[in-house]
């Protein structure tokens, strides 16, 4: 994970996390840099994938949280960057269509986001939120189940 995009990904987080950690009070101010510190080492460690696949978005969501609490911005911002790094460590954004279906996500996420913001009820957004990654997921489990079909010798 140490290629070009990695690098760029984690720098990303990095000023996102820093810049809010500046703007922070006074005890996040210290909090947050510390929390960027684990993402920061699963990274750059030079193993394959394999043992982050678990804990990579365990330490980015940390970083969201507390990021998201200080500022909301701040919050979407470094979760794209942690959901790109995720994504990537495991091999998910090799391609030019996979890097449009992340631009999609964050497209999608700000989206969310400001409708959450300007809308005085919590319930309707979790519903479409939740609708939406139903439907995604049941589109990808379709996507996988034929791919294993045809590559078990299937007629399609």
């Amino acid at each position: 994970m140490t290629d070009r995009i990695g690098k760029y990904l984690l720098t990303a987080t990095a000023i996102a996390a820093l810049a809010t950690a500046v703007m922070s009070p006074e005890p996040a101010r210290y909090i947050i840099p510390l929390l960027l510190l684990p993402l920061a080492v699963l990274v750059l460690r030079a193993a394959g994938p394999g043992d982050r696949l678990f804990y990579l978005p365990c330490a980015g969501i940390l970083l969201v949280i507390a990021c998201g609490i200080v500022h909301v911005i701040a919050g979407l911002v470094v979760a794209w960057a942690v959901a790109g790094l995720c994504l990537h460590a495991w091999g998910m954004l090799d391609s030019p269509a996979d890097l449009r279906g992340w631009a999609i996500f964050c497209a999608a996420l700000a989206i969310a986001a400001i409708v959450i913001a300007l809308s005085n009820h919590v319930l309707l957004p979790f519903l479409v939120i939740l609708g939406t990654a139903g439907a995604a997921f049941l589109i990808q489990s379709l996507h996988n189940h034929r791919v294993r079909k045809q590559l078990r010798g299937a007629l399609p």
